[in-house]
């Protein structure tokens, strides 16, 4: 809920769609111009997965449909594919560096690894990370 209260919160202060600034800032900026903020979005791409289910009634495979969720997607409704989320993940391992460039700074890239709560046993949550104990390392997924 608190993504999608901050999603609300950026447009509002900007006064333009929370979309808008996160392709803008962030995801045209790593080179991440196929993914999308919306199924509809990516629906217009040549190129996507669909997924399915299993029907024993049917005996086969049956598509599921997509669901847009407007209301939470600042929380998550990135659709994107491998080698753009490389680019993603490279930034994360890189401290907020990707190519030699720098685009979260060290201070904001601190503040999404911290927990801020716990939520089981050595697991906590960070920003949009969850943070837990693993032989003696620190893992964050």
């Amino acid at each position: 809920a608190l993504y999608a209260a901050a999603g609300e919160v950026v447009a509002t202060a900007e006064a333009r769609p929370w979309t808008r600034i996160l392709a803008e800032r962030l995801l045209r900026p790593l080179g991440m111009s196929q993914t999308t903020l919306s199924t509809r979005e990516m629906s217009r791409l040549d190129n996507f997965a669909r997924g399915y289910t299993w029907s024993e009634a049917e005996k086969k495979n049956v598509l599921l449909p997509f669901r847009d969720l407007p209301s939470v997607a600042p929380a998550g409704c990135v659709n994107s594919n491998v080698l753009e989320m490389s680019r993603w993940v490279r930034l994360m391992l890189g401290g907020g560096v990707l190519e030699g460039k720098r685009y979260l700074s060290d201070a904001s890239y601190q503040e999404m690894l911290k927990q801020r709560t716990q939520v089981s046993g050595t697991a906590g949550y960070g920003l949009g990370w969850f943070i837990r104990k693993w032989r003696g390392l620190t893992v964050y997924e």
